[in-house]
């Protein structure tokens, strides 16, 4: 998978706050939601879902609706993709 961003639709994108960078950060460390990966790889909620659903990382789900995605299996799938 090879990922680019448009530099057009980049330049739209506000830059996250430092406040709003720790935060994600946090997150991540924590383990990740789809949310934070949405952010991550600049792209949606249906994309994210499509990963789970091939297993391409380690994830658990949280009650009804929400999922957990592991740091380390994230990371590790995310450098095979550079």
């Amino acid at each position: 998978m090879d990922l680019r961003i448009d530099k057009e639709f980049a330049e739209k994108i506000p830059p996250l706050t430092k406040e709003e960078f720790d935060q994600l950060e946090a997150n991540i460390l924590a383990d990740g939601t789809v949310e934070d990966l949405q952010n991550i790889l600049m792209c949606g909620r249906a994309t994210v879902y499509d990963l789970l659903k091939k297993n391409e990382f380690r994830y658990f789900k949280l009650g009804g609706s929400g999922y957990r995605i592991s740091r380390k299996s994230f990371d590790e799938w995310l450098d095979k993709q550079s």
